[in-house]
């Protein structure tokens, strides 16, 4: 009867040790959690885009301005080595009764990465996290595009955005510019205005894990 009676608990005990085991061994197979660990956070206080912006803000003939009413402004970039785009900041104007489209374009292959639907603060950049955290790789040319859905405003003034433009008033500002393996290689604004390229530098922040 002793034996009938150990047999099963043994059984058990073997399943519970092979469980910790397996689960043991997945915890160090070097799997990638999919959020940020604790060793690579989603620093927004100093992105690559906000110092290489920043940086040519100081520089004649270049300032800050907010303008231009068209629902989309977008950049094109490139990175000189494997990025995850982890947050994107962005600062919206009052008023606005709906959301804000943030849009990632693979253009080298016309392929969207993410589409999301944003609010964003109307004093200050906020930040809004990337749930998908697209790994972005040197090579290609990449377009993040702020887009506002005519439902989302009622007056054009709703829709301007910061950016960077040239202070001599005769049109746009030339491309690349670069910092610290980003390059932003052109921007467009344009629907429901005129269209616009490489007019400025719309203030759209991706940061990078």
């Amino acid at each position: 009867m002793k034996t009938l009676i150990k047999s099963p608990i043994m059984k058990i005990q073997l399943i519970l040790l092979s469980m910790l085991f397996s689960t043991f061994t997945l915890m160090n197979s070097g799997c990638t959690p999919t959020t940020p660990s604790p060793g690579t956070p989603c620093d927004t206080t100093n992105s690559k885009f906000k110092h290489l912006f920043d940086s040519l803000a100081l520089l004649p003939p270049y300032l800050v301005d907010t303008t231009y009413d068209s629902e989309i402004h977008e950049y094109s970039f490139t990175v000189s080595s494997t990025q995850t785009l982890c947050k994107i900041g962005y600062e919206s104007q009052a008023g606005l009764t709906g959301p804000t489209i943030m849009e990632l374009r693979d253009s080298t292959t016309n392929t969207t990465l993410f589409s999301m639907s944003c609010t964003f603060s109307t004093t200050t950049t906020s930040y809004v996290s990337v749930t998908s955290m697209p790994t972005l790789t040197p090579g290609k040319i990449y377009t993040i595009k702020r887009i506002i859905p005519n439902t989302s405003y009622s007056l054009f003034n709703q829709i301007i955005g910061r950016m960077l433009k040239s202070s001599t008033g005769s049109g746009g500002i030339t491309f690349p510019f670069s910092y610290n393996g980003l390059t932003i290689v052109g921007s467009k604004f344009y629907q429901n205005a005129g269209y616009q390229q490489d007019f400025g530098i719309p203030y759209i922040d991706i940061v990078f894990q």
